[in-house]
C-alpha cells in the first residue's frame, strides 16, 4: 500500500513537471522575439589606419534595420577548417549593434576590406556564435550595408 501511494506521488511529480515543461515551452515558441529596430553603426579608432577617423551612426529606419538584419542572419556560414588568402591589410572595421529601443538585440563586427568577415555576437570577444564571409558571391550585403548606413564600401 505504502509503494503503491509513493508511486501515484511520484507519477503526479512527473505529471506536474512534464505540464510545466510544455507549458513553458509554448510560451516561448508563442512569444515573439524582439526585432532590431534601431542600428548603432561605430568604427573605432585603429592605431593601424590612423587616417580613418573614427564614426558613429545612429539608423532609426526600423524597416531597414530589420532588412539588413535578416540579409546578415541568412548568409552562410564559414567552415572553421576552411582556408582563405586575404589581402596584407588588415581591414576597416565597423561595429554593428542591433537594439530594440535599447535593448540589444545582436552585436557584430563588419570587416569590409581585407578578409571580408561578419562576425555575429561579438560580446564574446574570443569565441564569435558565427563567422560569415559576406563577398563569396553575396555583394547585395555590402550593397544594402551602403543604401542603410550611407557608408560606401
Amino acid at each position: 500500500m505504502l509503494k503503491q501511494k509513493k508511486f501515484r506521488v511520484g507519477l503526479a511529480l512527473l505529471a506536474v513537471a512534464v505540464l510545466a515543461f510544455g507549458v513553458f515551452t509554448v510560451v516561448s515558441l508563442v512569444s515573439p522575439k524582439p526585432e532590431p529596430t534601431v542600428l548603432l553603426v561605430s568604427r573605432p579608432i585603429d592605431p593601424y589606419k590612423p587616417a580613418l577617423p573614427p564614426f558613429e551612426k545612429r539608423i532609426t529606419d526600423a524597416a531597414a534595420v530589420q532588412r539588413l538584419y535578416d540579409t546578415s542572419m541568412a548568409l552562410p556560414g564559414i567552415s572553421p577548417f576552411a582556408s582563405y588568402n586575404c589581402g596584407s591589410d588588415n581591414g576597416e572595421v565597423y561595429k554593428l549593434t542591433f537594439l530594440n529601443g535599447t535593448t540589444i538585440i545582436k552585436t557584430m563586427e563588419l570587416q569590409v576590406s581585407g578578409c571580408e568577415w561578419l562576425l555575429i555576437d561579438t560580446d564574446n570577444l574570443f569565441h564569435p556564435q558565427d563567422v560569415r564571409q559576406p563577398l563569396l558571391g553575396k555583394t547585395d550585403f555590402f550593397a544594402l550595408f551602403s543604401r542603410t548606413t550611407g557608408i560606401a564600401v
